[in-house]
């Protein structure tokens, strides 16, 4: 605005304009000096009002399981701040703003992002194990879940449960490798009374 050069000034006086909150006034005040009788001329040239870079301070909080982003900075009113979030997680909350406050100093608009786990961050296994079904791993999980295929009637699960690890921002890994299904050895016990007048053959173990 234009501050005390809003209105007429006498010979010798000075004027400065002024600046929006965010902003700082840059060029020197302007003095009134003599020309003709019926009239003087300002000194200098007009002042500017720039925008102030470090108007909002740099947020320092992290967020759990996160870093500050773009949010590391001060930065100037208008100017926008995301936080990151580690592998897994998803950024949840608004992007930040900063604000006019003062004039010397800013806010940023909202509250503190969080990093939650991202859904489905592991895919769901696509090929279930023969004799067998997908179980738990038949949809996708989060980071650090775990799941199992199961088995027929018959059949025991052999390996390691799966685990969801980290990779990219976007998609995670299974531990491991597949599960098999394998047949229960002794799922039928043997046979114990003989016929009269035989052997119990192959039914003996």
């Amino acid at each position: 605005a234009l501050g005390t050069c809003s209105s007429g000034k006498t010979l010798g006086a000075t004027c400065d304009f002024t600046c929006d909150n965010g902003y700082a006034l840059t060029g020197a005040t302007r003095t009134c000096n003599a020309n003709t009788p019926s009239a003087g001329t300002w000194s200098g040239s007009d002042q500017t009002c720039a925008a102030i870079s470090t108007y909002c301070a740099a947020l320092t909080a992290a967020p759990t399981n996160g870093a500050l982003g773009t949010c590391s900075s001060a930065a100037q009113i208008t100017s926008t701040c995301d936080f990151t979030c580690d592998n897994g997680y998803e950024v949840t909350g608004t992007t930040r703003t900063c604000n006019a406050n003062t004039p010397s100093v800013g806010v940023w608009s909202g509250s503190d992002q969080t990093c939650a786990l991202k859904a489905s961050y592991c895919a769901a296994l696509p090929t279930p194990p023969t004799n067998g079904a997908l179980g738990t791993c038949s949809s996708g999980k989060t980071l650090g879940a775990t799941c199992d295929f199961t088995c027929d009637n018959g059949y025991a699960l052999t390996g390691a449960t799966r685990t969801c690890n980290a990779n990219t921002p976007s998609a995670g890994t299974w531990s491991g490798s597949d599960q098999t299904c394998a047949a229960i050895s002794t799922y039928c016990a043997a046979l114990t009374a003989a016929p009269t007048n035989g052997a119990l053959g192959t039914c003996s173990s």
